[in-house]
């Protein structure tokens, strides 16, 4: 980030993900990643995904609970980017 100009993230909608090897990390997201993209001004959604080793096998996702909140994630992620669209009725 060190190379990104302070206004090229202005107002750009941004689902903030991350791994690490442990519950121990996931508050990443809320303690440096959101104040990070903040100061790009750039539209953090209210809601993130965090990852560890667990939730994958062989470098695949196979745990239904991040599958969950990736669902999650997207749906937020696409009425931040198109308001009008209605999530999926039979997705609840």
């Amino acid at each position: 980030f060190d190379f990104v100009h302070h206004q090229a993230l202005n107002n750009v909608p941004v689902l903030l993900a991350a791994t690490g090897g442990s519950d121990r990390h996931a508050l990443i997201i809320d303690h440096q990643l959101r104040p990070l993209f903040g100061f790009f001004q750039a539209l953090s959604l209210p809601i993130g995904v965090y990852a560890t080793e667990a939730d994958f096998t062989d470098y695949r996702i196979t745990s239904p609970q991040l599958l969950e909140r990736i669902e999650r994630a997207v749906e937020a992620a696409v009425l931040s980017l198109h308001p009008t669209v209605q999530p999926n009725a039979s997705a609840a």
